[in-house]
């Protein structure tokens, strides 16, 4: 039903050499024929070979190293030997670079890997996998804004060309920036005789060139053939290569030699550590500081000893000792809920040899570790429960030594996928862990290449199936032809990081759920803040939100007084009722976030009965905190410097959805909305004043923000999916439009970033240890900067081509300790403040504000919020997974049966080039769905009107169909007869 055969075409394509062509014609070929090397050869003397030798070397080498030299260390050297690359002049040179610019700096903070972008100077990982180690170093920044890759110098002297997202496991500022000025060259500014053959690296997609088949090589021989000089390669000076890769191959030795000990480290950690109930979610610091807590010396000297009670105290120790360096001490207790804070001290340092050292065995653990090693900063790392692995593995061994019990499970399985009746047999004592192994295996929760193999031979022994290619989406439909699995199930829910399907979270949901709005006051505090309340009665609070909200955290008032306007957010202060050490709170540490599904249903940060309590929208005093700013309606200025905070009770809310917002700034507007407000105690034309103002302001502060750098998401709206339900054992996906640009979602959204504003700069001014929300500024180059600064200013046009490539110039939102600017926001601070109901972050920040404002000791440590930030990130990484992944297997289930007749086609945009396979990369317009154009198979080439490298980024076809679907793996395939 979802099975996803395989092209002729690959999906995922490669691009071949990337040319720049230089005007002029061809010149003549300049390789010679076997017969006019011969002659050559027998005619060339030895000093002329000699001569030769010298000269090739001379414009290969010395003169590149000279060039370089004078630029970046300002050096004339009287001798061209000083320019020769010999183990004497690197190792001078490598000197003469540390005098002037800095040493190699072989450690890193947790702040430099955590806050700092992407730049030149870090060392990254190429390979991404345990099999193979290949470093590289980050030389030049990405030259301009349609090529966003970076150039890297490998440990083997390679210059390569790849986007930031094919590097992992960064290594911040090993090597001092200033080494790589000006180091990379067009080869053929010193190759000017065509005689000396090009030996350089042509500027091509590194990462989509993988098992081309020597496409560079071919590339590079076929433009020397034809005379072509139109092909150009870089290089870098051969003394900087050199010395770049004696010290990555030393970091590479250093890195292997310290891999055999932090194996046995990681395994001993895992077994201590590792919680029968869930995944153990840590973050890759947590690691490092058990890595270092552990002394295997010692421990093998207890293990070794016969006395039982002497190795069981080994064990003991260890598991204290890591639980304490890992914040975990109350793991194993059966009462705690939640997750305690622990302490980060981010300006710590961290050596790069055991760092990357833990990236190999976390690697090569994969079984026992689940970690974001293949992502550019990783952090998370999850101990997979032993027992699971146990299970799985004993499952796998039983039926490899008892052949009769496979054949018993896939025999009862063949027969009922044929629909035979089965009630005169048992079910075989296996069948039920089979199946368990497969729904993993759909979930992506399988990494052992032994129990991946095990599913397949399952598969591969069932009838009708043998012969057909083996995917998750074909396990998935196996399973619901068996009756396992119903149509609303998504795979997220057997994926191992779900935070939402282990025993430890079904407990902390019954304890969430048995508290009751009865007996609230057992599990919260008294308000502390009660003293300095202020009443904030009088004002009207617009809760505008959707109508199906789940909670309402914010509310906006406006207060005139002559031109000068003062607009207000209020909060829910859930903050108030807790303290951060109580069992709600570390409940709501750990889960970081409410998260939604797409059937409607929805795991809460905080329990039912206290955001019944401390939302807004009743027409009760309710506790608030408030964010607002002075306003002048004559010069659209908002003074954010001179702006209050408060806590404080409200009472007058006035709750309207998007929708009634929108029609009443429309001036088309029903009587029902009329009635709805009037039973709230409110006038429409007090109503519609408001809300014209409030749009009036949220419209200018967009606007100057966009003056400020501020990137928009608004280039089309599209439909989203709205809700998943089974309706008589039939799946039903309903989905809505996704108006991101009506006036009224404009005017919640800039008052909520007013807001986050607001709040960052009253911490960072009061030197409040906060969590902040940050974007940081990507390094660019010269060119680039310059390219992004004419789209701003208006000079180029914004087209949908420009966004595309500006995205990949706009850094990742990540939590912070720090007081940094927000680049995509366009504004100088931002913290979270506004969702207390369903993100822990908020909560944090009030509780830090609440005891500035009592002038009480503040409860939570820079060491404390560094600590929670982490946990944060990955958090966040791991939900915006779950639902990503979510989403895109119901969305591509409705585009799979909406578009299953060949007579609908969908609109799509071009996102990138055209590969040498025949494929570009496209989004559908409709959906915001990526997908892959292939050349139509059906149609005659000559018949065709455009090849598909006649296409650019921004470009639309209106008329393609879906013919390759996968909707586990999220795979789509299009044709298009115009092409």
């Amino acid at each position: 039903m979802y099975i996803f055969r395989r092209s002729p075409v690959r999906l995922f394509h490669t691009t071949a050499v990337t040319l720049r062509v230089r005007r002029g014609p061809p010149k003549q070929k300049t390789v010679l024929t076997p017969d006019e090397l011969v002659k050559h050869a027998t005619t060339a003397t030895l000093d002329e070979i000699k001569n030769g030798l010298e000269y090739r070397n001379q414009l290969r080498f010395v003169k590149p190293n000279e060039s370089w030299l004078a630029k970046s260390l300002g050096l004339s050297p009287e001798s061209p030997k000083f320019c020769e690359d010999t183990i004497a002049n690197r190792v001078k040179i490598k000197n003469l670079l540390s005098n002037k610019f800095g040493k190699i700096n072989r450690s890193f903070t947790a702040t430099e890997f955590l806050h700092s972008p992407l730049d030149v100077g870090d060392v990254v990982d190429l390979s991404c996998s345990f099999e193979s180690s290949e470093l590289a170093v980050v030389v030049e920044l990405p030259i301009s804004l349609e090529d966003p890759r970076y150039s890297l110098l490998t440990h083997t002297g390679e210059l390569k060309f790849m986007r930031s997202s094919s590097l992992s496991s960064r290594i911040p500022r090993f090597f001092p920036k200033k080494w790589f000025e000006n180091c990379v060259f067009n080869e053929r500014y010193f190759l000017r005789d065509d005689s000396v053959l090009l030996t350089g690296s042509p500027r091509f997609k590194e990462e989509d060139a993988r098992g081309t088949g020597g496409v560079v090589e071919s590339a590079i021989s076929k433009a020397i053939i034809q005379g072509d000089d139109s092909l150009e390669t870089y290089i870098v000076p051969s003394l900087l290569a050199g010395i770049v890769s004696y010290e990555l191959s030393k970091l590479l030795t250093e890195s292997w030699s310290l891999l055999p000990a932090m194996n046995m480290k990681l395994e001993l950690i895992h077994t201590a550590m590792q919680n029968s109930e869930s995944v153990t979610k840590v973050s890759i610091f947590q690691i490092v500081d058990a890595i270092n807590a552990t002394d295997l010396s010692r421990l093998s000297r207890q293990v070794v000893d016969a006395d039982a009670e002497v190795v069981i105290h080994g064990f003991k120790g260890l598991s204290k000792s890591a639980g304490e360096a890992m914040h975990l001490e109350s793991h194993f207790n059966e009462m705690a809920y939640g997750r305690q804070l622990g302490e980060l001290e981010i300006h710590r340092k961290i050596y790069a040899d055991i760092f990357y050292s833990l990236v190999l065995a976390l690697r090569k653990n994969s079984q026992l570790f689940y970690s974001d090693t293949d992502a550019l900063s990783p952090v998370s790392v999850a101990l997979i429960p032993l027992e699971t692995i146990v299970r799985l593995d004993a499952l796998v061994t039983d039926m490899k030594d008892d052949p009769y019990l496979f054949t018993l499970v896939t025999t009862y399985m063949g027969k009922l996928l044929c629909n035979e009746d089965v009630s005169e047999f048992d079910v075989p004592d296996d069948f039920h862990e089979v199946i368990h192994m497969m729904k993993l295996y759909c979930g992506g929760s399988i990494a052992d290449e032994k129990m991946e193999s095990f599913v397949v031979k399952v598969i591969r022994s069932l009838p009708k199936f043998g012969e057909m290619d083996i995917s998750r989406a074909l396990v998935y439909d196996i399973l619901l032809r068996l009756g396992e699995i119903s149509n609303t199930d998504s795979p997220v829910n057997w994926w191992l990081m779900n935070p939402c399907t282990s025993l430890k979270a079904e407990m902390e949901q019954e304890y969430y759920d048995s508290i009751t709005s009865e007996i609230l006051g057992l599990h919260t505090t008294t308000d502390r803040a009660k003293s300095i309340r202020k009443s904030f009665r009088e004002e009207v609070v617009y809760c505008i939100d959707a109508a199906d909200a789940h909670e309402i955290d914010d509310g906006i008032s406006i207060r005139k007084q002559d031109g000068k306007w003062t607009v207000s957010a209020f909060v829910a202060d859930p903050a108030s009722y807790l303290s951060p050490d109580s069992p709600i709170s570390q409940i709501a540490f750990e889960r970081a976030s409410t998260l939604y599904f797409r059937d409607g249903s929805s795991v809460g940060l905080l329990p039912k009965a206290l955001v019944d309590a401390s939302q807004l929208g009743h027409q009760k005093d309710t506790r608030v905190m408030r964010f607002a700013f002075d306003y002048d309606s004559i010069t659209g200025d908002a003074d954010f410097e001179q702006a209050h905070v408060n806590v404080g009770t409200a009472s007058l809310f006035v709750k309207i959805t998007y929708d009634e917002v929108d029609e009443i700034l429309s001036g088309d507007f029903s009587d029902a909305i009329t009635q709805k407000l009037q039973e709230q105690g409110v006038s429409l034309e007090h109503v519609r004043e408001d809300l014209e103002s409030l749009h009036r302001v949220s419209t200018t502060l967009q606007r100057k923000r966009m003056q400020q750098g501020a990137l928009s998401n608004t280039w089309f709206n599209r439909i989203n999916l709205e809700r998943v339900e089974e309706v008589e054992d039939n799946i039903e996906i309903k989905v809505k439009p996704n108006n991101i640009t009506t006036p009224s979602q404009t005017l919640v959204s800039e008052i909520m970033i007013a807001s986050g504003r607001i709040c960052g700069h009253y911490m960072a001014s009061n030197s409040i240890p906060a969590v902040y929300r940050s974007v940081p500024a990507i390094p660019q180059s010269d060119a680039v900067t310059n390219e992004i600064d004419a789209i701003r200013t208006g000079a180029t046009a914004p087209t949908f081509a420009n966004l595309m490539h500006l995205s990949n110039f706009v850094g990742k939102s990540a939590f912070s300790v720090l007081p940094s600017p927000h680049a995509g926001l366009g504004i100088p601070v931002y913290a979270n403040c506004t969702s207390p109901l369903r993100r822990f972050c908020d909560m944090l920040n009030h509780w830090q504000i609440q005891a500035h404002l009592m002038r009480t000791e503040l409860p939570l440590t820079e060491e404390n919020l560094s600590f929670a930030a982490v946990h944060l990130v990955s958090q966040e990484s791991i939900a915006s997974k779950l639902d990503r992944r979510s989403s895109a297997f119901f969305m591509f289930k409705y585009l799979e049966h909406e578009y299953q007749d060949p007579s609908r086609t969908l609109a799509v945009m071009v996102t990138g080039m055209a590969s040498k396979e025949g494929v570009i990369p496209v989004m559908l317009k409709q959906y915001g769905v990526r997908a892959v154009m292939r050349e139509c198979l059906g149609v005659d080439t000559l018949h065709k009107k455009k090849p598909l490298a006649s296409l650019s980024v921004g470009d639309t076809i209106e008329n393609t169909r879906i013919v390759g679907l996968d909707v586990i793996e999220g795979n789509m395939i299009l044709e298009s007869d115009m092409y």
